[in-house]
């Protein structure tokens, strides 16, 4: 390359060659050895980071004495964690004895196999008792408008038709089918 060409060196590769020009790529650098115009735009680059670094000096106040990075005294960093891992620990144990405690029948009657059997039996014939009262979900319950309607024949029917023989449909080809 020589000096006359049309092809100088960007903005961005005259700082890249100020900061270090060994990693220009080996053609940039022979043409900024070459070229006199590119040269100048480095000198140029150059004494205005020169000019930037003189009034920085002159105007940086003295230092009145020797920075120092405050450390952390690994005693404070020791206990620190240790006390979150108790107070984690303490309310884990509090949380499952609550638990247990509120779940844990009254400790007025001694529980044994028998007495536990007993208040499932309990529990069991309740709710026999609650389905015996009323055992169509709310759904068919909400379809009956008649106080009066005998629910044990004619809408049991209605809704779990027999096996019998006698088709429920008017075809007598289709037993129990439904109807299109």
């Amino acid at each position: 390359m020589n000096s006359d060409s049309a092809y100088h060196l960007s903005e961005k590769q005259l700082l890249l060659a100020v900061v270090d020009e060994t990693r220009l790529p080996l053609l940039l650098q022979q043409h900024l050895s070459v070229c006199r115009r590119c040269r100048e735009e480095k000198g140029k680059i150059e004494q205005t980071f020169s000019r930037i670094g003189e009034t920085a000096k002159r105007f940086a106040p003295f230092p009145v004495k020797q920075p120092t990075v405050p450390s952390v005294t690994p005693q404070k960093a020791v206990w620190r964690p240790a006390l979150a891992m108790a107070l984690t620990t303490a309310l884990v144990i509090a949380a499952v004895w609550w638990a247990f405690v509120s779940t844990s029948p009254p400790e007025s009657v001694p529980i044994n196999n028998y007495t536990f059997e007993m208040w499932e039996d309990e529990q069991f014939m309740a709710e026999i008792s609650f389905l015996t009262e009323n055992a169509l979900p709310s759904e068919y319950m909400e379809m009956i408008t008649e106080p009066d309607l005998d629910t044990q024949d004619d809408f049991l029917q209605y809704i779990v038709p027999s096996t019998d023989t006698q088709p429920v449909s008017h075809d007598w080809k289709i037993k129990g089918g439904t109807l299109c």
